[in-house]
């Protein structure tokens, strides 16, 4: 079987070299990966990471309305911000529910 692979591989091969382009785009679509687009990073002036979430989220809104980044990008970061604020907000709940436990187990 494994033969038989191989000499239907070599034949499609040939035949792409000989400029059969359904074999060459078989040949393409199986073993090249299809490319995706991808954002480049980027930097925002007076986006300080270590500031309030709101300060960032308005840092990003003044780099979208300046023209520094594309809307779509602009909306990807404050989705991001947004993600970042609910798990803020669950990290802060856990923590009272285990002082409020702390604090009944006395």
């Amino acid at each position: 079987m494994s033969e038989k692979l191989s000499d239907i591989i070599t034949k499609l091969v040939d035949q792409a070299l000989e400029g059969d382009v359904k074999s060459a785009r078989l040949i393409i679509e199986r073993v090249v990966p299809p490319m995706r687009a991808e954002a480049a990073p980027i930097e925002l002036p007076g986006l300080d990471q270590t500031s309030s979430l709101v300060s960032q989220g308005q840092a990003v809104m003044a780099a979208a309305a300046q023209g520094l980044i594309p809307p779509d990008t602009a909306a990807s970061l404050l989705s991001g911000l947004g993600s970042v604020a609910r798990l803020r907000e669950m990290e802060e709940l856990e923590q009272r529910i285990a002082a409020l436990e702390q604090g009944q187990s006395k």
